[in-house]
């Protein structure tokens, strides 16, 4: 009850204004009152401090290692608020499975690099990164949030529209070179024939595509 009555206090406050805000106070008494809601068996919690539209800076309280993870679309930032542990980032996501849109899962990261985490640390990993967090003590507690990438974002949007052209409606934007492309203006990046013939969405062009390296 007190947590949903504090949870329910910080949403109202980010929404009262257009910037949101959280006093010390505000993240000492919701990382406390986290504590003591979860179950003894209970090894994740989540829980928003602060949001502005789709935007939202969580807590994740750990008392339990999760499996190896990545965020394909999204860069993950968070700032170590309680508790200790380590975290193994980079290298390569063994056995990966897609968990949902926005995450991968592996039975173990080769190749990582190792750090120890403690109250105070900072850690940005881009997207698409492998990474792992370990505890070391009771619990860790992150701060964090994750940023969407949205040159990918809007890739993968053009990639869709154009897949879902039928086949007479496609030689349009096969002619685009470093220019538009008939679709209101929309460019195609360099690999679109790739991730379309991966996805299976038949016959792509084989010319005509402007680089994403390219700018």
């Amino acid at each position: 009850m007190i947590l949903a009555l504090l949870s329910a206090a910080l949403l109202a406050q980010a929404a009262a204004g257009p910037t949101a805000f959280a006093s010390a106070d505000d993240v000492t008494a919701q990382v406390e009152a986290m504590r003591t809601s979860m179950t003894a068996d209970q090894g994740f919690m989540w829980k928003p401090l602060v949001r502005n539209g789709e935007v939202v800076a969580a807590l994740e309280y750990w008392r339990k290692p999760a499996k190896p993870a990545v965020h394909p679309d999204q860069a993950e930032y968070f700032t170590v608020v309680a508790g200790s542990g380590t975290m193994i980032s980079g290298g390569r996501l063994v056995d990966p499975v897609t968990t949902n849109p926005t995450l991968l899962e592996g039975s173990e990261i080769e190749g990582g690099e190792t750090r120890a985490l403690k109250p105070g640390d900072v850690v940005l990993i881009p997207a698409g990164t492998p990474h792992w967090f370990g505890i070391t003590g009771e619990r860790l507690v992150l701060l964090g949030t994750k940023i969407p990438n949205r040159r990918l974002t809007r890739t993968n949007s053009r990639l869709a529209l154009y897949a879902a052209l039928p086949e007479a409606g496609r030689p349009r934007l096969a002619q685009a070179r470093r220019g538009k492309s008939g679709l209101h203006g929309t460019t195609v990046p360099g690999n679109a024939r790739r991730v379309l013939l991966r996805q299976g969405s038949g016959k792509v062009p084989q010319k005509g595509y402007r680089s994403l390296s390219g700018g």
